[in-house]
């Protein structure tokens, strides 16, 4: 059996298995041809009114329940990142973030906010995670983090001279990673380190969570590793590796029940694995 076929055997398991648990509605498939846009989409989001939006190439996608509507890149660049906070879509692109309302016709307008934060944005910066907690909306760049507050329209920017490969939001926390650096928590608009060990230094995390007291922290290469009290405990079982290089990384750009189901039926999806492998 191909690799591929085997990730998409994997996949559609693990869909009818979440889907029986927890009642999901059937998935229905939308080709570019439906949505009229490219076929590369980089983030999701949903309004509390259930319409979806997703960050396209050619820009924001925006689907009701029965039909899309694109908007174009507000500079005509590929969109790489969208965050549906109450009435506000946000989104980040190259050289560029902001938001869009509905004006009283319920079409979307743009506001920019990276014009007017006053700011510099960093030479061909682009933004390609956006999180929400509180009153923030926090924009991600590869060497800058910028924290709106929507209340009162201050933004901070956190630099970076490594790489910042992606923000986390865990429970009520943000986390971000700075290759060669560790993990960072940002509290108060300031970050500080709070892993420093030489797996999180070296190996790209591509998520993490929360199980109970302890932090999950999935790497790209070198699997799962829980972090408790200050010390990190990786899995000793080679199955618990298994589960999470193979089937996580295909996990990792779903919904995170997915992973808590996985996570939860460790033995299950083993069981398949080795079928597979």
């Amino acid at each position: 059996m191909k690799l591929i076929d085997k990730l998409l055997f994997v996949s559609i398991y693990v869909v009818f298995a979440v889907s029986y648990a927890q009642e999901l509605p059937p998935i229905q498939n939308f080709f570019p041809k439906d949505y009229n846009a490219e076929n590369q989409n980089w983030a999701i989001s949903q309004s509390d009114e259930k319409f979806i939006y997703v960050a396209n190439n050619k820009g924001l996608l925006e689907f009701n329940g029965a039909n899309w509507k694109l908007y174009n890149s507000p500079n005509e660049t590929i969109m790489r990142s969208v965050q549906v906070v109450n009435d506000r879509v946000y989104t980040g692109c190259f050289m560029e973030f902001g938001y869009w309302k509905k004006n009283d016709q319920g079409k979307l307008t743009y506001k920019s906010l990276s014009k007017q934060i006053g700011i510099n944005l960093i030479e061909d910066e682009e933004f390609w995670n956006i999180v929400h907690l509180d009153k923030y909306v926090i924009f991600q760049s590869l060497k800058r983090i910028y924290i709106y507050n929507f209340d009162d329209g201050f933004v901070n920017a956190i630099d970076s001279k490594s790489i910042i490969t992606k923000i986390f939001k865990v429970d009520q926390s943000i986390f971000f990673q700075r290759l060669g650096k560790g993990i960072f928590k940002i509290e108060n608009g300031k970050d500080f380190l709070v892993i420093d060990q030489d797996i999180v230094k070296n190996n790209e995390v591509i998520n993490i969570f929360k199980s109970g007291t302890d932090l999950l922290i999935l790497t790209k290469d070198n699997g799962l590793y829980s972090w408790s009290d200050s010390l990190f405990l990786k899995p000793n079982k080679p199955s618990d590796k298994n589960v999470s290089v193979r089937l996580m990384k295909v996990l990792n750009s779903w919904y995170k029940p997915s992973i808590h189901w996985a996570l939860q039926n460790k033995k299950l999806v083993e069981q398949v694995l080795n079928v597979l492998y």
